[in-house]
């Protein structure tokens, strides 16, 4: 979640929407959570494609 975080935060100015593949369990809350605060766009998902489609939309 570090990672995530530093991520984030490194990515705010210049990312709109991000996605992140492989967090799973209690970690997602921990990610709605970063995101929630940190007022960013961004969302774990489960495969690519779904990665993809959140996107483009």
């Amino acid at each position: 979640m570090k990672a995530a975080y530093a991520f984030t935060q490194a990515t705010k100015p210049f990312i709109p929407k991000g996605a992140f593949l492989g967090i799973a369990g209690a970690k997602i809350g921990l990610l709605k959570g970063i995101t929630y605060f940190m007022k960013v766009n961004f969302k774990a998902c489960n495969t690519e494609e779904e990665a993809i489609k959140f996107l483009t939309d």
